[in-house]
């Protein structure tokens, strides 16, 4: 094992191309990690001006945007609304190029080489990147050399979108300066025309070669291109460098050396490496490629133009110990390698064409109303259809010439489909034309963009929009807007590696620190809490969401306003009601991000500050709620849906799951203390009014009692005479008597210890699939003193669902145990048709081995250990079974 000299000096591309100066940056890649980009690259950029456009593989994101579950495509909120993305394909197999051109009002900064626009390939991958910066004579050439490139691509592409923002490129790239050219300056080299390899031999020249260097995490399968490369420089050495992944034949990779004294090497460690080298030495001198080509026929040896893969490379002249150094990352050793690994090597199935579709869907562009233009080659024919993962729309031609849907489509992401319903196109994200066009103008309209992604520009018109818009651009509401990890769409991409959290940790830190919206909480939250700037934010909010009102409609009146009609079937959705679910999901989003615990990078008072906005907000849509229900919207259901979440989120429900249950009870009890009253006195009257008096009373009591408790053990609730004149309002037209503080307390206080076993029982039934609990008496209750007959469980071992329903019983008689029995039904429509669970018996009691029987006619076994309320919990969160702590059944 030997050091290998050093070699190129290191660069961290997302450090110094993916900053706030930035406002063009463009790239080209194989892949594409859509998180990575929106989640992280996409704000360390800032706001507008901000051209960034990717051009990526059409095959490869085709699988990628395959791969995104129907549940989670709001993770392409900000794709070709706030940044482009688009498929390119050439005319042979890959459209395979690396690189980033990053311009700022200073320079441009071009780099090119073998990362992809994902995790691995632009920090954590074994890379080669070279970099060229405007105002020298290397770079300046490299960058025009690029620019005449791309210019090509973008004519191939025929995008009017793509050809907008390439113009909008070139006008903010910096003048090249006029000096003398470096002959020794890398250069860069592209294969439109000539392939990679014939370029690095007019480089090489006829001097006779004394070493080929390879290295590349693929070749063809029978080493082809290895081959070509020894019968064209003809070396005295060549030095292959494999690991166990690389892709190739290994005996056909010995042939393809035969000829000469070769030599295999590994790195140490050994793990995947994905930089892409040739190397020729001639003496102390030698020309190294780099760039994106594997060693293959289609990246090495056929033009782009005549069916070879799109690459692009640098040539670089270089001493030779430098040249050899660029083989090797810093801090890894070399190794021989042993034979018997060479031979073992095996080629990877190609399976690029089996996502091959018979039409290219270019773009799909929404109209205002909400219709979608299509445009594909060839061009859409009247039997086709636009689908998502909703619904299905025929095309059609509108007056403009253009390929139209005849109704609005309901999701962003869509693909084509002939007249059986087949897809025929890969998927692509539909534009928001309006937005990309803002993203590139300073000031004006592209500030409404910095708003909350599941918002459109319609909705920042409303004055809940509005509000919501103020809350967004003055605190930090959701942490994870800037840091969740590489997946795609939710989907893991298989490129993380050790270290990522660190890697997502460090870099979120520093972005969190230099967010200028950090500097509010000071003064909303924490011992150095100022009222008076707690008050103006909270006004500001008020009068957004409740202006002067006009007459008071009556809840439950069929009055409504005009232009909103009454949602009957076939009518199409107002811009209200779109609205109110947008918005909705908004507020769910912030209310679950209170608890994250990236959020008190920003301020250690983070969670409480907005904590208090949220429930303010909250209770002033709740009022608005009840005095002109059809004047916001949000109903109250909804209102009230997100305050018993976000006091859950805050509070907990007796399980240690909330912001609160992370500091001991002293320093918890601080912090609501410190609360500024107006959210006590919210907290208040939004509780009373989940747990009212009236109909439906123990229903509402059973729903919300965990967190209720929470709230009220920690004393959040400030019962004051204000408090009960909101709770007054925001009753509405409910026929119950004024509330009075005292009156509230009580409620309060008794919703927070009611106890109901049928209402327990039932509400447990239906969220754990059972037809039936019921409790019965003990007939010798010894230590425990719970018996709970249980109907549609057939064996409690495998079931994943006892350990759940044994936390729940404990939770609600207070951990003394229980005996779970099966039991027939007791009857009742909900049990009709269905068998008894058997005769099995299951005794559980804290800390004791838990005891089984089958039947009356089995004795008790025991488990291996006890169960705690924590190991349960674990169980329960895992979708664990009981039979992974009995012998007889694990």
């Amino acid at each position: 094992m030997s050091e290998e000299p050093a070699g190129a000096p290191v660069y961290r591309p997302v450090a110094e191309l993916f900053t706030r100066p930035v406002s063009a940056l463009w790239a080209t890649t194989y892949n594409v990690d859509l998180a990575l980009v929106n989640e992280f690259l996409l704000p360390r950029l800032g706001q507008p001006p901000l051209n960034l456009t990717v051009l990526a593989d059409h095959r490869t994101l085709g699988r990628t945007l395959a791969r995104i579950p129907a549940d989670r495509t709001d993770t392409l909120a900000a794709v070709n609304r706030r940044w482009l993305l688009r498929g390119a394909r050439g005319h042979g197999p890959s459209f395979h190029p690396k690189s980033y051109l990053a311009v700022t009002s200073a320079r441009a900064t071009l780099m090119v080489g073998s990362g992809n626009l994902s995790l691995r390939g632009l920090d954590e991958g074994r890379e080669v990147f070279t970099a060229f910066r405007s105002g020298t004579p290397g770079g300046d050439r490299a960058i025009a050399l690029w620019r005449n490139w791309m210019r090509q691509l973008v004519r191939d592409l025929d995008d009017p979108v793509v050809s907008e923002r390439f113009g909008d490129l070139e006008r903010r790239l910096p003048s090249p300066v006029a000096v003398p050219a470096d002959p020794a300056a890398p250069r860069l080299a592209h294969d439109l025309d000539v392939p990679l390899l014939d370029q690095l031999a007019d480089a090489v020249g006829d001097t006779a070669v004394d070493e080929l260097v390879v290295a590349a995490p693929f070749h063809d399968p029978g080493a082809t291109a290895l081959a070509t490369l020894v019968q064209r420089f003809a070396p005295r050495r060549t030095v292959v460098y494999v690991a166990a992944t690389t892709s190739v034949d290994g005996p056909a990779l010995r042939r393809a050396v035969a000829g000469t004294d070769a030599r295999f090497r590994m790195l140490d460690p050994d793990r995947f490496t994905h930089a892409k080298l040739v190397g020729v030495v001639q003496g102390d001198r030698g020309w190294l490629l780099s760039g994106s080509a594997n060693v293959s026929r289609a990246g090495l040896l056929t033009p782009a133009r005549d069916r070879g893969n799109v690459e692009l490379g640098v040539l670089a002249s270089l001493p030779a110990d430098v040249l050899r150094g660029c083989f090797v990352p810093p801090g890894v050793a070399v190794a021989e390698c042993d034979p018997d690994l060479v031979d073992a090597l095996t080629a990877d199935p190609d399976d690029e064409d089996a996502s091959s579709r018979p039409v290219r869907l270019v773009r799909a562009e929404a109209l205002d109303d909400g219709r979608v233009v299509v445009v594909s080659d060839p061009r859409p024919e009247q039997s086709w259809s636009l689908v998502d993962r909703i619904g299905t729309y025929s095309l059609g031609t509108g007056a403009d010439g253009r390929v139209v849907t005849g109704e609005p489509v309901a999701s962003r992401l869509v693909r084509l489909a002939d007249r059986e319903g087949s897809p025929i196109s890969d998927a692509v994200v539909v534009d928001d034309p309006v937005a990309l066009a803002a993203q590139l103008c300073d000031g004006g309209d592209a500030g409404r963009r910095s708003a909350p992604l599941e918002l459109t520009d319609g909705d920042l018109d409303s004055d809940l929009g509005q509000a919501l818009l103020q809350l967004h651009r003055e605190l930090v509401m959701d942490a994870a807007e800037l840091a969740d990890g590489p997946t795609v769409g939710g989907v893991p991409d298989g490129s993380g590696a050790p270290g990522d959290d660190d890697f997502w940790d460090r870099l979120l830190r520093e972005q969190l620190a230099a967010d200028p919206r950090a500097s509010r909480y000071p003064g909303l939250a924490g011992p150095g809490r100022h009222p008076g700037e707690l008050d103006d934010l909270l006004e500001k909010l008020r009068l957004r969401l409740r202006p002067e009102l006009g007459p008071r409609h009556r809840s439950g009146s069929d009055e409504r306003p005009d232009g909103d009609p009454s949602p009957e079937l076939g009518v199409r959705w107002s811009p209200r009601a779109r609205l109110r679910i947008r918005a909705r999901n908004v507020l769910r989003r912030w209310v679950s991000a209170v608890a994250d615990p990236r959020l008190a990078w920003v301020d250690p008072a983070a969670p409480e500050g907005n904590f208090t906005v949220l429930a303010n907000v909250l209770g002033q849509l709740r009022l608005a709620a009840a005095e002109r229900p059809y004047a916001v919207e949000l109903t109250a259901h909804d209102v009230d849906e997100l305050w018993w979440s976000l006091l859950a989120t805050f509070c907990g429900t007796g399980r240690r799951d909330g912001y609160l249950d992370r500091f001991a009870r002293a320093e918890a009890d601080a912090r609501v203390g410190g609360l500024d009253r107006q959210v006590r006195e919210t907290a208040a009257w939004m509780c009373w009014l989940g747990v009212r008096p009236g109909a439906g009373w123990r229903t509402r009591v059973v729903r919300h009692q965990a967190a209720l408790a929470s709230a009220v053990e920690r004393n959040l609730p400030q019962l004051t005479e204000n408090a009960a004149r909101h709770a007054a309002t925001a009753r509405g037209d409910d026929p119950i008597p004024a509330p009075t503080p005292a009156g509230m307390t009580d409620g309060l206080l008794r919703a927070a210890t009611f106890i109901d076993d049928d209402l327990w029982c039932e509400v447990m039934a239906d969220q754990l699939g059972l037809a039936e609990l019921r409790f019965v008496r003990m007939r010798d209750p010894s230590r425990i003193r719970t018996e709970l007959h249980v109907h549609g469980l057939d064996d409690p071992l495998q079931d994943p669902r006892v350990p759940r329903l044994l936390l729940a019983a404990d939770r609600y008689r207070g951990r003394a145990g229980v005996v779970l029995r099966a039991a027939p039904a007791s009857g009742g429509r909900r049990n009709e048709g269905l068998a008894p669970g058997g005769d099995w018996r299951l005794a559980h009691e804290p800390e004791h081995p838990i005891g089984y029987s089958a039947s009356r006619s089995h004795d008790m076994v025991d488990s291996l250990v006890g169960l705690d309320s924590g190991r349960l919990e674990r169980m329960s969160e895992a979708g664990q079974s009981l039979a992974t702590i009995f012998d007889a059944f694990g």
